[in-house]
């Protein structure tokens, strides 16, 4: 049997057709390959403690704030805020507390509390007299 022309063109259009489907195929297979490889991947997450300390000034800190320190709990911490604003009354433009030592004027206030608590309490620059410039 003698092929005819459209014969030739039907089978070439098949085979086209089936090489397409196969090549479809093969990417699929390679899509699902590579999707289960990325689904499956074991992901490694380092965490890294950030070394950052937070200073309190003891002159403006509130409770909350003092109180998470090391030595303080919140009555030492409401302690010193009292007599703070105590001292503030009186004295409204002095700095209550311009150093650690200061802090042993609070009640219950002990050297060894400012001891551990120190490295974590900041204090006002001591104001340095003004040079004359003549």
């Amino acid at each position: 049997m003698a092929w005819s022309f459209d014969d030739q063109q039907l089978v070439r259009r098949n085979r086209l057709v089936i090489a397409g489907v196969l090549i479809a195929i093969i990417l699929l297979d390679v899509g699902v390959i590579v999707y289960r490889k990325i689904d499956h991947a074991e992901y490694v997450v380092e965490y890294q403690p950030m070394n950052f300390v937070v200073h309190f000034d003891p002159n403006s800190a509130q409770v909350d704030e003092l109180e998470v320190l090391p030595g303080l709990n919140r009555n030492l911490a409401q302690a010193i805020v009292d007599y703070r604003e105590e001292s503030q009354r009186y004295y409204p433009d002095r700095t209550v507390f311009m150093q650690a030592a200061d802090l042993m004027q609070v009640k219950g206030i002990s050297e060894k509390t400012i001891t551990q608590a120190e490295k974590f309490l900041i204090f006002p620059q001591k104001a340095t007299p003004e040079k004359d410039g003549n």
